[in-house]
């Protein structure tokens, strides 16, 4: 079993798909993390490394990760360019998507900040934290759109803590 990618191939589409998903190394293992890796952040973070600078095999496991990952992200996006977003009169967008209101504000050199609250019953006013600005009104909505996901996902966690859900 080999324990490299010789010839490079596997590393190159590992770095390009983190690329594509507006990753670096480090916030993808920090994602991995959030997702449920209990490794040390630094062991997932020297992993990724290793695989993305061909020292080690890109796992298949990682592969199907950052394939599930890139739908999300295309899912994302058809459902970004299907949303009516409204404008607002400070040059912002809002749009509402399952019960999450979602409002990107404009910022300096063409960056968005993206809020997400959620404004249904239950656990109201939940809003995820959103940490990085997009550079793009794009890459913004693409955004906002997981952040609905999060939301929710937020909601059903508390939910079944709470013996709701079964």
């Amino acid at each position: 079993m080999e324990t490299c990618d010789p010839t490079g191939l596997e590393a190159e589409a590992l770095r390009s798909t983190i690329e594509g998903l507006e990753l670096n190394q480090s916030s993808f293992a920090g994602l991995l993390s959030e997702l449920g890796d209990k490794r040390e952040l630094k062991t997932i973070l020297r992993s990724i490394q290793r695989m993305a600078s061909a020292d080690a095999r890109v796992s298949g496991e990682m592969q199907v990760i950052l394939t599930l990952l890139q739908r999300d992200k295309w899912r994302a996006r058809r459902i970004a360019q299907a949303t009516q977003w409204t404008e607002r009169d400070n040059g912002g967008l809002t749009a509402e998507i399952q019960g999450v209101r979602l409002t990107l504000h404009p910022q300096s050199r063409g960056r968005w900040s993206i809020h997400a609250r959620h404004m249904a019953e239950g656990p109201d006013g939940y809003s995820p934290s959103i940490p990085h600005w997009r550079s793009s009104l794009e890459a913004a909505k693409i955004r906002a759109v997981l952040a609905v996901d999060e939301t929710l996902d937020h909601i059903e966690r508390i939910k079944a803590e709470l013996g709701e859900v079964a």
